[in-house]
Order: C-alpha cells, then sequence, then structure tokens
C-alpha cells in the first residue's frame, strides 16, 4: 500500500473512531444535513506534514516516528486538499449524527465549529452533561488538530478549543482546548 493510501485511510478510520455515538448505537432520527459550517478548500499547495504520532492513527505504524514523537510526510496540494475536504465532510456528518442521537447525547441542541475547526462549541439544555456528552471533547480535540495540521497549522501551533454553553441563556459553562493533553 503507498503512502498516500495509508494516509487516507488513517484520516478516513480516525474520524469516524472520533465521532462515532456510543456503543454503535444508531441515531433514532436522521441528521439534521444541515449547510456545511466549514468551507470547502481548493488547490491547496503541496506541503510536508509533521503530525503527531498520537494523532496519525495506527494505520501509519510503519512511518519512522522522529525522537519527537511525530511523523512526517510528504502531500501533494491534490491530496491534501482532498484529505482536508473530507475530513470537514466527516466532522459536518458526525455533528449531525450526535445531534440526532437522543439515547446518548439528550442535552445537547446544537453542535457549531468554526470555519478553520479551531473552535468547537457545544450547547446544552441542562448545565450539566453526561458522560458522553463530557467526552465528545477528546473527539474535537483530534479532529480539529488534524484539520488544523493538513491545513497548514505547524504541530506546534495546533489549538482546538471545545466550549459548552447552556443553549438557552448563551452562558458558558466550561471551556477548555487541546493543549491541555498535550
Amino acid at each position: 500500500m503507498t503512502k498516500k493510501s495509508y494516509i487516507q485511510k488513517a484520516l478516513l478510520c480516525a474520524a469516524m473512531l472520533c465521532f462515532t455515538t456510543a456503543c454503535g448505537s444508531t441515531p433514532d432520527s436522521e441528521p439534521d444535513n444541515r449547510e456545511a459550517m466549514i468551507e470547502e478548500v481548493s488547490n491547496l499547495p503541496d506541503a510536508k506534514i509533521k503530525m503527531p504520532a498520537v494523532l496519525a492513527g495506527d494505520e501509519l505504524t510503519d512511518m519512522p516516528v522522529d525522537a519527537d514523537n511525530n511523523i512526517t510526510y510528504e502531500l501533494d496540494g491534490k491530496t491534501r486538499t482532498q484529505i482536508l475536504n473530507e475530513l470537514a465532510a466527516e466532522i459536518q456528518t458526525s455533528i449531525d449524527t450526535v445531534l440526532a442521537d437522543k439515547e446518548y447525547y439528550p442535552n445537547i441542541s446544537d453542535i457549531t465549529v468554526n470555519s478553520d475547526c479551531t473552535e468547537f462549541a457545544i450547547y446544552l439544555t441542562t448545565d450539566e452533561p453526561n458522560l458522553y456528552e463530557s467526552t465528545l471533547m477528546m473527539s474535537f480535540y483530534t479532529v480539529g488538530d488534524r484539520y488544523q495540521i493538513y491545513n497548514g497549522v505547524s504541530a506546534e501551533d495546533v489549538k482546538t478549543t471545545v466550549i459548552y454553553k447552556n443553549a438557552e441563556s448563551g452562558t458558558e459553562l466550561a471551556r477548555t482546548d487541546s493543549t491541555s493533553i498535550r
């Protein structure tokens, strides 16, 4: 399998794993299919991608890891553009799936993400998220950081912020970011 195939497979597998609903459940209703929040990109240039091995996924274990536990590889612009747009679509689909799954995410009324995947907001109908709702931040950290790296942000500078808000009042309940787990 080529390096390109490994990268594409790893990207899709990681995104799917990050956002599958708990216990493999299926939502009771169809996703909202709202308008995409992340804009499609086009014509990205070729780039050398430096990805922390923890974000790269098990499919890239054959690639050499440097002393700082990073994997570095080159992507042509077409592949990079495709990967970024596929990741954006998967994020949107996953958000829609979580919103439709009221069994595991009953208190989530909305989830938004900004166009560069640096900030996710989770709107709750209560001030206390359940276990599944409170662990969503880890998934958002992973996909947000990956998206930013493929979009050209250095691995050292990526930062995905997750904000929990009360849906009715807009009051911020909690704010964390991906630098807290490095």
